[in-house]
């Protein structure tokens, strides 16, 4: 059975396969090797790696999956975890069944899904290819010319990679000191290609061409008109010329044992392989044996710290007489973080501060609906004022709530439209504004 799957995978694998019609290619590939193996069917338990893969596949007007991975954990935006078997993922919903019974979760609230059976290998193979979507792949080899590229790995079967959607190769894992001279090529504004080499004393050199071809370890790369053939064990990689190199869209990361991270904005179980299909449409397949966990919160969520702000500015007391535009400026909302790290913030760390009443504005993401926080008051201080805290969408006002001068905190949740602007308003009726400072808790942005 064994050797039937692998020359499924070999099959599919050697299909010349242009991107319009990967998807077309792959499926088709996929349906004649079934119908070759129909008689082949999996009874009974296969351990697989630490996931236990139970039952089989069958084929009645269609296809329908009847196993359980066993060992999974599945662990929700808002906190809650929830334990046992999956059973399958389609685009919306994670089938789970746990020691109560069956669950149906849905993605858009899924933060993270992990197979605890499943850990990352220490020695990752040495080959990394990074696409412009963000997905870095671990091979044990690359291979192509033109516009049909192929990764070798023991994880991860894919579609031609078309060379539009690479950012660069790297044959050898980087030292940590050739990370600098790295980035410096990769951001090198040459209207070009770029093979990337070491130096005798250590400097990385970018030199400008064309990549022809990869095969049997060699590289082509033309250069001055000229055409060169190296071996790769002499390259520290290769970067791919492309117009818009910061395109990225939001997505699932799937993440492997060989340390690759697939960026997916759809996903499929079928016959005991997770299918998973990229922005750029690249398709791919990896075994369930060789997945470490899934994390949906990188199309499901939004820190409101990434998110385009419009503007901000602190409302003047009632009785204030003098002018306020430096003070707008000085106690405008703004984003700060309880941690003292020197390193830079991520956004998820940052909350988002109202030192008095005021208004923070900002412009809703494509593909999001919901705005979530906890507004709590400052520790600093025992007069604490009662506020008014809205939400507006345009002109319209979505939600209001009050939080009394007795309470500390208060839960905020408001449905809103993609890419309308969005105000978040704090008043009080205090003349003086006292006890009026209070932080947005991690304020997010859901699908």
């Amino acid at each position: 059975m064994d050797r039937l799957l692998n020359s499924k995978l070999v099959f599919v694998q050697s299909l010349p396969c242009s991107r319009p019609s990967a998807i077309v290619t792959l499926a088709r590939a996929v349906l004649l090797t079934r119908y070759l193996f129909i008689g082949c069917l999996v009874v009974g338990g296969l351990a697989i790696g630490g996931t236990s893969l139970i039952g089989g596949t069958s084929l009645n007007g269609g296809t329908s999956v009847s196993f359980a991975i066993e060992n999974v954990q599945v662990q929700m935006i808002g906190g809650t975890v929830h334990s046992g078997s999956l059973t399958s993922i389609d685009e919306q919903n994670i089938f789970l069944q746990s020691a109560t019974g069956a669950k149906q979760l849905p993605i858009s609230d899924t933060n993270v899904l992990t197979f605890t059976g499943s850990e990352p290998k220490e020695a990752a193979p040495s080959l990394e290819l990074t696409l412009l979507d963000g997905s870095r792949l671990r091979g044990n080899g690359f291979r192509g010319k033109g516009n049909e590229w192929q990764l070798e790995s023991q994880f991860l079967q894919t579609s031609s990679i078309p060379p539009k959607i690479i950012r660069s190769l790297t044959f050898k894992p980087l030292a940590e000191k050739q990370l600098a001279g790295w980035n410096d090529a990769l951001s090198d504004p040459s209207q070009n290609d770029g093979l990337i080499v070491t130096r005798p004393s250590g400097e990385i050199t970018r030199v400008g061409g064309t990549i022809l071809e990869i095969k049997n370890g060699q590289v082509s790369f033309e250069f001055d008109d000229q055409k060169l053939e190296m071996p790769s064990e002499k390259l520290l990689g290769l970067v791919w010329f492309q117009p818009n190199a910061d395109r990225k869209s939001p997505a699932i990361e799937v993440r492997t044992v060989d340390q690759s991270l697939f960026q997916a904005v759809s996903l499929k179980v079928n016959d005991g392989n997770l299918e998973c299909l990229s922005a750029s449409g690249l398709v791919s397949k990896v075994s369930l044996k060789g997945v470490v966990d899934i994390r949906f919160s990188a199309s499901n969520l939004r820190w409101l710290a990434e998110a385009e702000k419009i503007e901000s500015f602190e409302e003047k007391p009632s009785n204030w007489k003098f002018s306020i535009d430096l003070a707008k400026q000085a106690f405008a909302p703004r984003f700060v973080s309880e941690s003292r790290s020197s390193g830079g913030q991520s956004a998820s760390d940052l909350d988002l501060l109202f030192s008095s009443p005021g208004t923070y504005s900002f412009r809703m993401p494509d593909g999001f609906r919901r705005l979530e926080s906890r507004v709590q008051r400052s520790e600093s201080g025992n007069v604490q004022s009662k506020l008014v805290i809205q939400v507006w969408q345009d002109s319209e006002k979505v939600s209001e709530s009050i939080l009394e001068a007795n309470q500390d905190h208060i839960d905020i949740k408001a449905s809103l439209k993609p890419e309308k602007k969005i105000r978040l308003v704090v008043t009080s009726s205090d003349p003086m504004y006292l006890g009026t400072e209070i932080q947005w808790k991690q304020p997010r942005l859901l699908r």
